[in-house]
């Protein structure tokens, strides 16, 4: 009875042993197949949509998606007879193609395939050509389930033109993206798609329908305002004024008056240690500084505009030297200009003018600062790309505020704009009056499609008065033509402007002096087309004044657009050659087959035997003219400018006072009198 029991229980205990073998059994088979089930589920994968391009005004591309890759080799996957067969021929022919080291790759390659690394990498950020040709080495061209090769696609954009208004294209990234890239990034970004996709083994996946998958959409492009020609003019212009003054930095931005299209910009830092230039700082949008003399405009115009002088006023700039309290404004002039007209002290660009504005505002400062405020120097402008608002106009409220705030602000300081804010304000006068946004973008496309056009946007109707222009623009113009710019003066086409040279360390007088030099102004004068500011940090070459260093690189500029820009040449070709000739007479070019030639340098389109005809014709009028004066006899000087009169008058010892800038509208000696070696003759200009 007891063995019964005993076999009963040995049966009953080896049944529930089975039991539980059983039952664990079931548990790890339900637990593996709902792994090998998860595992093995399909999933749904984001595709990255394809980044819309950059383009210039001419389709030109200045910014593109361009794929690299990242590479990386499962080597479990490779089997031992094709890896030990094709190692050496692998490893020779990868290294050279990616300039590595043959040995250390091998040992690099043999290391990864003893462990069977699954995720092993071997090079990172190569392009789509180089890729083709890794694809199609041994064991590679088998592909990722048998060579073990795995390709991920990663995000790039090339710029074709390399630092080519670089920052202004911007820079995509995590941490402080700028330029249109950041300020058009979901136009430019499109629609990422989803594709369900099945891993079938060893973490292969298969595309599958759905009706959930969704084709990635491209992003859209962006057109800018950029003429691709024009921003290589300016780049090299303002590279080369870097260079040859030694200077830290410089920008350069190019605006069509009528529109604020922004044709060209230009931000260069000057690397002397790599003797490089980089764009890596938006100067002319980011920085904000003290003017200096091209603030001046405003300061003239505020005047006249609340009529506290006129321009035939006088002041008397001594000996170059005006002491407000405790602090001295000097003039760049040892000795100073003596008793000037505030016009020919704008002209001449002497810092005593400040004493008649102090005079004018020192009882009403904020008649001044909210006259400033009206020409829109104190709003921030509407610009398609961000920027930093740093803008600074000292008032009375102000710490800062002294009794010498409004000298010294008369002359550009104790305030702080932007190039492109003192651009806009000059750009204004130009385009007499009206003040127009500054705009980098011209539309939106979809594929072909446009989808976004963007329109004139008017800031201001009108910055000050058409009188007060009419007084103003002149002297713009003479300061080119005998003022602080007369270095630039050119005989093709008129400029008109304003130097501007600021010490940025005037406050400390232990310090040598450091400068930043300026020229902004428009071309051509009559009918300005193109406004364009220079600005040059911190010249450390033998000049630091504005119409020394940044005056060249405009006209450097201006030449250039003005000789590309075939409108520029189709007004009024006749009349562009009538007042082209007397220059050149004064130059003793009277040979008409020079005289043709110079025409063809600047592009001017005609027909050869009428244009011929012509030009006999006026020189002729011209010579017939001119050659009183051999004969002692006062010609009729109306229209001609102030070179052609000085060239002529001073050859014959006729002393020339001249009053006003521009043509000569009337003659104290009238035209058929004698006159004679040291008499004065008084010429008005307008």
């Amino acid at each position: 009875m007891q063995k019964n029991n005993s076999r009963i229980f040995v049966s009953y205990f080896l049944l529930a042993f089975v039991a539980i073998i059983i039952v664990f059994r079931v548990i790890y088979i339900q637990k593996s197949d709902e792994k090998f089930s998860l595992s093995n589920a399909p999933k749904f994968f984001e595709i990255e949509a394809l980044r819309g391009n950059i383009k210039a005004e001419n389709g030109e591309l200045l910014a593109i998606s361009m794929p690299l890759y990242d590479l990386h080799v499962d080597f479990s996957v490779i089997e031992k007879e094709i890896f030990d067969s094709n190692i050496n021929e692998l490893a020779a022919r990868f290294s050279k193609l990616l300039e590595k080291d043959e040995d250390l790759v091998k040992k690099e390659f043999l290391r990864a395939k003893e462990n069977n690394k699954k995720y092993y990498p071997i090079a990172k950020k190569v392009n789509h050509n180089d890729l083709q040709k890794i694809k199609k080495l041994p064991i590679f061209i088998y592909g990722q389930n048998k060579g073990g090769l795995i390709i991920e696609k990663r995000t790039n954009r090339k710029k074709p033109y390399g630092i080519l208004a670089s920052r202004t294209i911007g820079i995509l990234r995590d941490e402080n993206p700028v330029g249109i890239e950041r300020s058009f990034n979901k136009n430019l970004s499109g629609t990422n798609g989803i594709q369900l996709k099945q891993n079938i083994g060893k973490n292969r996946w298969i595309s599958k329908k759905s009706e959930a998958n969704m084709n990635p959409i491209a992003g859209n492009d962006i057109v800018t305002t950029i003429n691709i020609d024009f921003q290589d003019v300016v780049e090299n212009a303002l590279a080369s004024g870097i260079i040859e003054n030694n200077a830290s930095w410089g920008c350069a931005v190019v605006m069509e008056v009528t529109t604020g299209r922004v044709k060209a910009i230009a931000n260069l830092h000057y690397d002397t240690i790599n003797n490089q230039l980089d764009e890596y700082y938006n100067y002319a949008i980011g920085t904000h500084m003290e003017p200096g003399s091209t603030f001046k405009l405003a300061s003239l115009i505020s005047g006249l505009e609340d009529k506290k002088f006129s321009i035939d006023d006088l002041v008397n700039t001594g000996n170059g030297v005006y002491k407000f309290y405790d602090k001295e404004i000097n003039d760049s002039k040892k000795g100073g200009y003596g008793e000037l007209t505030i016009s020919d002290a704008f002209i001449k660009s002497s810092n005593i003018f400040s004493k008649i504005v102090n005079d004018s505002y020192k009882d009403k400062p904020w008649d001044f600062i909210n006259r400033v405020y009206k020409f829109g120097l104190g709003e921030p402008l509407n610009l398609d790309i961000p920027y930093s608002n740093n803008l600074f106009i000292n008032n009375p409220n102000e710490r800062s505020w002294s009794g010498i705030s409004i000298p010294y602000m008369a002359i550009g300081y104790e305030m702080q704009f932007s190039p492109m804010h003192i651009l806009t304000f000059y750009n204004a006068v130009a385009n007499y009056g009206k003040m127009v946004n500054p705009t980098f973008i011209d539309m939106i496309k979809k594929q072909n499609n446009v989808i976004y056009k963007n329109k004139v946007e008017v800031l201001k109707s009108s910055i000050c008065s058409k009188a007060t222009l009419d007084k103003v623009t002149p002297l713009l113009q003479g300061v080119v033509e005998y003022g602080t710019a007369k270095n630039i003066w050119t005989d093709n086409y008129s400029i008109s402007g304003k130097t501007g040279t600021t010490v940025t360390n005037y406050s400390n007088s232990d310090e040598k002096k450091s400068y930043q030099t300026s020229f902004v102004g428009f071309f051509p004068s009559e009918q300005p087309k193109y406004s364009c500011i220079v600005l040059i940090n911190d010249p450390k070459g033998n000049y630091h004044y504005g119409g020394d260093v940044a005056a060249p690189v405009f006209k450097e500029i201006s030449d250039k657009i003005f000789a590309m820009d075939l409108d520029l040449q189709k007004e009024s070709d006749y009349e562009k050659i009538s007042s082209f000739l007397p220059k050149y007479n004064s130059a003793k070019s009277n040979n008409l087959e020079d005289i043709i030639s110079n025409y063809s340098q600047i592009q001017i389109h005609h027909d050869s035997a009428s244009v011929s005809q012509f030009l006999i014709k006026s020189i002729t009028n011209h010579n017939k003219n001119i050659k009183k004066l051999d004969l002692n006899i006062m010609p009729d000087l109306r229209g001609y400018s102030k070179r052609e009169v000085v060239f002529h008058l001073e050859n014959k010892k006729i002393i020339v006072v001249a009053k006003g800038t521009g043509k000569v509208v009337s003659q104290s000696i009238k035209s058929g009198k004698k006159i004679y070696a040291g008499q004065e003759v008084i010429l008005n200009f307008l």
